[in-house]
């Protein structure tokens, strides 16, 4: 342990990189520093990474942090998850093996769903059948797909906040006025409506 009294910012003499990324998985500190053998490493608070005087580190545990924008101009591959904190945007077309949704679609058989999909996240259903409103089948522990014994599949949309049709007719009735040119010539003031003129 080190002896905080002497320098908090010597974190130690350790026997490889890995070992330092295993007692620090977060990173150091600005100013930080350790020993690896009787080489002094210290903490790139830049680069997020430990490297000795003039050169960087290079194991498998590397971050580097860019602020501002990145731009790439051909193929970007990442080997890992990436995490967005913003709105992604794609100008072209999306490809991907896996879109992770909580319906994941209409299956021929249970195996089928099963074979598509064999380690389900909880939340997350689909209809096995061949139309729907088909068996719904939900994950309601992770890795396991149940039968609901309810049909469903068919998307709802809820209209609680738009209008009938005889609501939207007599509305309509307020704002549309039919009358002839001579009645509407003669208005003195036109309110807020929707004017028909006969001849």
């Amino acid at each position: 342990m080190i002896d905080p009294n002497i320098d908090i910012n010597n974190l130690g003499t350790f026997d490889s990189i890995e070992e330092v990324w295993a007692t620090f998985p977060d990173g150091g500190q600005e100013g930080d520093y350790l020993f690896i053998g009787d080489k002094l490493y210290r903490w790139n608070k830049y680069d997020l990474s430990w490297g000795t005087t003039g050169s960087t580190e290079t194991t498998t545990k590397q971050n580097h942090t860019f602020y501002g924008e990145l731009d790439v101009h051909d193929d970007f591959h990442v080997g890992g998850d990436a995490v967005f904190n913003g709105d992604v945007r794609v100008k072209g077309t999306l490809k991907a093996i896996h879109v992770k949704q909580p319906n994941m679609g209409l299956f021929a058989s249970v195996q089928a769903l099963k074979d598509a999909y064999p380690k389900p996240e909880v939340g997350m259903w689909a209809t096995v059948g061949n139309s729907i409103p088909a068996p719904i089948y939900r994950c309601d522990s992770t890795g396991v797909w149940t039968a609901t014994g309810e049909l469903g599949g068919i998307d709802n949309v809820d209209l609680n906040d738009y209008y009938t049709k005889e609501e939207a007719d007599e509305t309509m009735k307020e704002y549309h006025v039919v009358l002839s040119e001579e009645d509407y010539e003669a208005l003195e003031t036109k309110e807020d409506k929707f004017y028909f003129v006969t001849e």
